[in-house]
């Protein structure tokens, strides 16, 4: 059974247009590639490509004993981020200590927690948080809400610096926000396809505005999975 955000499917027929190859993972629809994957992992290493990342998980979780109950859902050794708008990456264990999911952890607040995880893996993460929130955390699948894509390639920095003059490109483990095209988004570093860039979180409506953006510029090729 496929299940897919509805901005997902709105992403579709923005990959479809420029002729991408959809694949099915975890039961949701990626753009594999766009019929070339040499040339968009050249533009990867030379310029800069935009990977869609619409398919991906993305939860919050708040409460006085947030940061309590996020550490007992995470692996031994896990390392919470501490400071507003910083983020780690950890793996989230189930009851009996399988691996349910890496999943990017972002404090957005002093009691608040954003959690980026795989699309497989949605309906067992939210199962984890269900069952270890208390009465005073509480957490919401934001899925549906949330936009997400990447930029990188060594030209990735200055088509951003078109869209926002004033963007300071965050180092790793540094969550910032920007408005791009007039799009209000969060902007994390990313080393997708090996090299160096950005992941750009948005609202879900924004996201196809935000990819024609990124488009728009000479320097920007439209990559698929099989490029990442």
């Amino acid at each position: 059974m496929t299940i897919e955000p509805g901005h997902a499917r709105s992403m579709r027929s923005e990959h479809e247009a420029l002729g991408g190859t959809i694949l099915t993972v975890g039961g949701v629809f990626v753009a594999a590639d766009y019929g070339d994957v040499g040339r968009e992992v050249l533009a990867v290493r030379r310029s800069a490509g935009v990977f869609d990342l619409s398919h991906t998980s993305a939860f919050r979780l708040f409460g006085f004993r947030a940061e309590g109950s996020l550490r007992a859902a995470l692996a031994i050794g896990a390392t919470l981020p501490t400071e507003v708008g910083t983020l780690t990456r950890a793996l989230m264990l189930g009851e009996q200590g399988e691996v349910v999911d890496r999943v990017t952890v972002c404090r957005s607040g002093d009691l608040e927690f954003m959690l980026l995880g795989s699309a497989g893996a949605r309906g067992r993460v939210r199962n984890v948080l269900g069952g270890l929130a208390p009465e005073e955390v509480e957490f919401v699948d934001e899925t549906e809400r949330a936009g997400h894509l990447a930029l990188c390639g060594p030209k990735a920095a200055g088509v951003l610096r078109e869209l926002c003059a004033n963007l300071t490109i965050p180092d790793v483990g540094i969550l910032v926000p920007a408005v791009l095209d007039t799009v209000p988004c969060l902007v994390l570093h990313s080393d997708l396809g090996g090299e160096d860039g950005v992941e750009l979180l948005c609202a879900a409506d924004h996201t196809s505005g935000l990819w024609r953006a990124l488009l728009s510029f000479a320097e920007v090729t439209p990559c698929g999975m099989k490029s990442a």
